[in-house]
């Protein structure tokens, strides 16, 4: 081994941390990947470790493994490439394009136009919509780089709560759920919640000028956020839901939706 490390800080009742192994010998990662199957049934198990980049590239493939599999056939993430059936495709526009045309689009799965009784919208849930928190999208704020909203807005959450440790692991969770699981114990008042998540929604769509485009292109529509569960957030029901299509009948009070037009509304005034 060249180099072993534990990941996060101590927590009270002492359970383990996780650690990161870098070998000297490629082969010898192959070989321990390859025999993983062996811990089944132990308190062990093993994950691979990559660079943001390549997570990055295998989020966007990630979708695509999934269908892949329910039709039966043999797929799976090599790095930063899918398989399947011996055929690799990569994180790039045209093959992409070529895996949309295959398996569908995995945004049709997370975002919908649909007209309601206040007009056009499009309502969204889950983490390939570009208008979700979990969507992969890289800030930089006061000087440190966040992976997505969530794990920034989680982390300075957890900060503000006086919740260091909390706040070190929501930083780099692997993914914006995780980041979510850790901070969930961590309360604050409703309009700290807000200014938070603004400042954050501010830097993604600011620095990442696609995303800024799509936010623009939605004209005039209401946005919502169609989470079933989420009744700050979101709209408090989901996106098959009828009641999407009656505003007045939402349990939740579609916070996300509005911070991401008001948004919306500043952009076109710049």
């Amino acid at each position: 081994m060249e180099r072993i490390h534990r990941i996060g800080s101590k927590t009270k009742g002492g359970r383990p941390r996780a650690v990161v192994v870098k070998l000297l010998c490629f082969k010898d990662c192959e070989l321990i990947w390859e025999n993983r199957r062996n811990l089944k049934g132990s308190r062990l198990f093993l994950e691979e470790h990559f660079a943001v980049e390549i997570q990055q590239k295998r989020f966007q493939l990630l979708p695509y493994l999934q269908s892949a599999r329910k039709r039966g056939e043999k797929a799976f993430l090599a790095g930063d490439k899918l398989v399947v059936n011996g055929h690799q495709y990569n994180a790039e526009p045209s093959d992409l394009r070529s895996l949309q045309l295959r398996y569908g689009n995995t945004l049709e799965r997370s975002q919908l136009d649909l007209e309601t009784d206040n007009g056009p919208a499009v309502c969204f849930y889950g983490k390939h919509s570009p208008f979700s928190n979990y969507y992969w999208s890289p800030v930089e704020i006061s000087g440190k780089k966040f992976n997505s909203n969530e794990h920034f807005y989680t982390c300075r959450k957890c900060q503000l709560a006086d919740q260091p440790d909390l706040a070190f692991r929501a930083e780099r969770a692997r993914y914006p759920a995780e980041a979510t699981a850790i901070g969930c114990p961590v309360k604050l008042e409703n309009d700290l919640w807000i200014e938070l998540m603004r400042s954050g929604l501010m830097a993604k769509f600011a620095q990442n000028s696609d995303l800024k485009q799509i936010l623009l292109g939605m004209g005039d529509k209401l946005l919502a956020e169609a989470s079933p569960i989420d009744l700050f957030w979101g709209t408090g029901c989901g996106l098959r839901s009828e009641n999407l299509k009656k505003p007045s009948t939402w349990r939740g009070q579609n916070e996300m939706g509005k911070l991401l037009m008001q948004l919306r509304s500043e952009f076109r005034e710049d």
